[in-house]
């Protein structure tokens, strides 16, 4: 597992400061106990309402259903690839544990944060993957994810979802 997603703008323009923290907040407060009962499926939160699927797309498209035009949080779910023949990288080094991957995370959003307003502006309509502090775009996640995964494998990375019906 190894992204975790922001999410667009609704119809109608920016929501609420608080709302996108209340959903991260919501899936934060449930972490443990959603990724135990499902730790191989993405996880969306939207509206307060947990939405889970076997996709990003799946997951994010029932909370689109549920609640149209609204923005979400989205915890995607990625299968790292197996390293056990990989040489040491920070991620792996020895007692690197969870608290380091969520750690590593955290920088990867505060990275794509402190710099969102410019890299929405040069790269509008596509999907930004943070990781290992580098920028990677796509116009797919499949794609932003990929660039990610070949420079830093095995990394967490931050993955800023386009949706282009969050404008409809």
């Amino acid at each position: 597992m190894a992204a975790q997603g922001l999410r667009g703008v609704p119809r109608g323009g920016e929501p609420d400061p608080g709302y996108l923290d209340r959903q991260e907040a919501i899936y934060r407060g449930r972490e443990a106990e959603l990724l135990a009962a499902h730790p191989d499926e993405s996880i969306v939160v939207c509206g307060e309402e947990v939405f889970v699927g076997g996709s990003d797309g799946e997951a994010v498209s029932r909370a689109q259903a549920a609640h149209p035009g609204r923005p979400f949080f989205l915890r995607a779910c990625r299968r790292v690839p197996d390293m056990s023949d990989a040489p040491d990288t920070p991620d792996r080094a020895a007692g690197a544990g969870d608290d380091a991957f969520e750690e590593d995370l955290a920088r990867q959003k505060s990275i794509f944060l402190d710099r969102a307003d410019e890299l929405l502006a040069r790269y509008p309509d596509m999907f930004i993957a943070v990781c290992g502090g580098d920028v990677f775009v796509g116009k797919d996640d499949d794609e932003a994810i990929a660039k990610a995964h070949a420079s830093h494998p095995g990394r967490p990375f931050f993955l800023r979802m386009y949706d282009p019906c969050l404008g409809c």
